[in-house]
């Protein structure tokens, strides 16, 4: 007997598939025109930039690394279905924290999702910002 097949909502297409690819694609833009913004007005030296940098995270007293708590994440859900068929050894990498064995390979969790669309959304962002763009970094 064949098992149910599982179904997406559509309401976490809209709410949580999309939401990623936009906001992920515009922060990429925005990290573009910051690191050119960062780039064209250097008024800090190198030593004197590591040196701010180095007592923000290590300051003893309020320092970022003594103040900042650490906070676990929950394994992330299901929210993607790719619509072509894939073996079972993307599986790992496409349901990172998922152990269903009976789940098909073709679900996607948010996290992976994040990820895919990082590193897909490269060539939108050199075929909008040219080859030479800082959101490929």
């Amino acid at each position: 007997m064949a098992e149910p097949e599982l179904l997406l909502d559509s309401n976490i297409r809209l709410w949580v598939v999309l939401p990623i690819v936009f906001i992920t694609f515009f922060v990429g833009l925005i990290r573009h025109y910051i690191s050119i913004l960062l780039q064209s007005d250097k008024k800090l030296t190198e030593e004197q930039s590591f040196l701010t940098r180095k007592y923000y995270f290590n300051n003893p007293d309020d320092g970022f690394f003594k103040k900042t708590k650490r906070k676990v994440v929950p394994p992330s859900p299901m929210t993607a279905k790719v619509p072509f068929p894939l073996t079972l050894r993307f599986k790992p990498m496409l349901q990172q924290g998922i152990e269903l064995l009976s789940l098909d390979a073709s679900w996607v969790s948010s996290a992976s999702w994040y990820f895919l669309n990082v590193f897909g959304l490269r060539s939108m962002y050199s075929l909008l910002l040219g080859q030479d763009n800082a959101c490929g970094d």
